[in-house]
């Protein structure tokens, strides 16, 4: 725990995230109980988890402070441009697919922000990635679905 501590405090001016403090130990005690580990160990988990949850909820969190210090869409997207200007100066193809890719990435994420879900069941080659050999290129093919439980909870 205290290098995990350390590392949180080194890495955020002195002061440990206790969200990410909470979130390991919540993830170590998964592990932990789905691989057998003892009740006493397990209850000790979850008390430090706990006690690192109470902090948590003092400490205001770091998510929109981020969130409000990204790039604008339209910063994003001449980015993205550039990087295609770039990719067509490369000489090693790697590089080139590389680039488009990233560029890719970013037009679609601004155009069509995708759940964690969706990426998951939708951006994998040959599911909603396609080589298109008649063109050369890459074919993106995305449908956002929201659950049923989504559609009643809204």
């Amino acid at each position: 725990m205290l290098d995990l501590k350390a590392r949180s405090a080194e890495q955020n001016d002195g002061t440990p995230r206790w969200a990410y403090l909470r979130t390991a130990f919540e993830e170590l005690r998964r592990f932990a109980s789905v691989y057998g580990c003892n009740e006493e160990a397990n209850h000790t988990l979850r008390l430090y988890e706990n006690v690192m949850a109470r902090r948590e909820h003092l400490q205001k969190p770091l998510k929109m402070t981020k969130i409000l210090s990204l790039p604008k869409a339209s910063e994003l997207l001449a980015e993205a441009e550039t990087m295609l200007e770039k990719a067509t100066k490369q000489f090693k193809p790697q590089f080139r697919h590389a680039l488009r890719n990233r560029a890719a990435a970013i037009g679609i994420g601004i155009g069509l922000p995708a759940r964690p879900s969706d990426v998951h069941l939708h951006h994998v080659f040959g599911e909603g990635v396609f080589f298109d050999e008649n063109t050369g290129c890459y074919r993106f093919c995305y449908r956002p679905h929201k659950t049923e439980d989504t559609w009643r909870r809204a």
